[in-house]
């Protein structure tokens, strides 16, 4: 289950840019540098940090995880071409890593600390709209269907998985697909794997991410 949570996280967190960069927000527009600066960078990290801090200790240490798989180099930061490999397959554009770090980028170093990934990582899962995972989920599906025939079979889930770091097999995605549906599934819709995978997302409620207002 810490799995498939740590992968609706990748998920939500490519999403969250999509959804900033079609609403030209601040930090992931590219005309809008100027309007997006270090001191703004600092609030989003530091908004991201208290919320962090109220975490369970098991979904804090799942995040850790998710973090030492992105740092392969085990030096303590994600690079940008590392994050583009942890969210190939929900990218929106080359465009959305960049995005990404300009969010939590306050001192100007284009990698990702610890601090700055839980950081990022509440920010776009927690307190979101109501239906945002559901939508976020159904890009990624859409994405994944590149035949465009309506279902994805256990095995491509799995390789898209693996792709992100996450480890599961395209046994263990039948595996788990069955204990949600209580039947065995060769392949699944995208109502279906929505349904699969959006009980592992949080909750939903509003949190701005505008940028503050500048004295």
């Amino acid at each position: 289950k810490g799995l498939l949570r740590d992968f609706v996280r990748l998920v939500q967190i490519a999403g969250f840019e999509r959804r900033a960069a079609g609403a030209q927000e601040a930090w992931a527009h590219d005309g809008s540098a100027a309007a997006w600066q270090a001191v703004d960078a600092e609030a989003m990290v530091d908004k991201g940090l208290a919320i962090f801090e109220d975490l369970p200790k098991s979904d804090q240490w799942e995040i850790w995880q998710m973090f030492a798989a992105a740092d392969v180099d085990n030096d303590g930061k994600v690079l940008v071409e590392e994050l583009c490999q942890v969210l190939g397959p929900a990218l929106s554009s080359s465009e959305t890593p960049r995005h990404i770090y300009r969010l939590v980028g306050y001192d100007g170093q284009a990698s990702i600390t610890w601090p700055k990934f839980k950081a990022m990582t509440m920010l776009s899962t927690l307190d979101r709209p109501p239906g945002e995972l559901e939508e976020h989920l159904r890009e990624f599906f859409d994405a994944l269907d590149e035949d465009r025939d309506g279902r994805a079979s256990m095995g491509e889930v799995a390789d898209a998985m693996q792709k992100m770091r996450i480890g599961l097999s395209s046994e263990d995605v039948t595996n788990t697909v069955y204990s949600h549906f209580g039947e065995a599934k060769t392949a699944l819709t995208r109502d279906e794997f929505i349904a699969w995978l959006q009980p592992y997302g949080f909750s939903s409620g509003g949190i701005s991410i505008a940028a503050p207002a500048h004295a």
